[in-house]
């Protein structure tokens, strides 16, 4: 019973960083229930992502071109 409070504890928090960083809610839960602690360390590691202008979906901070609308970024982002 114990553990299973911990892991529901660990997958919101997952939520709230994933939420943070740009990832779903479902693969930041899992995440955080299923790895703990380790599942923190990954998600903030991993690098924040910003929505395209275009269509709105997760794309890199760095990108040129939306990978799924083709929308090209480089003149919108300088």
């Amino acid at each position: 019973m114990g553990y299973i409070a911990v892991m529901i504890f660990c997958g919101l928090i997952g939520i709230v960083i994933g939420k943070r960083k740009g990832m779903g809610m479902v693969k930041s839960f899992i995440g955080g229930a299923l790895l703990g602690p380790l599942c923190f360390l990954m998600i903030f590691l991993s690098k924040e992502a910003v929505d395209c202008p275009k269509c709105a979906e997760k794309i890199k901070p760095k990108a040129k071109k939306c990978i799924h609308c083709g929308y090209e970024l480089a003149a919108a982002t300088k």
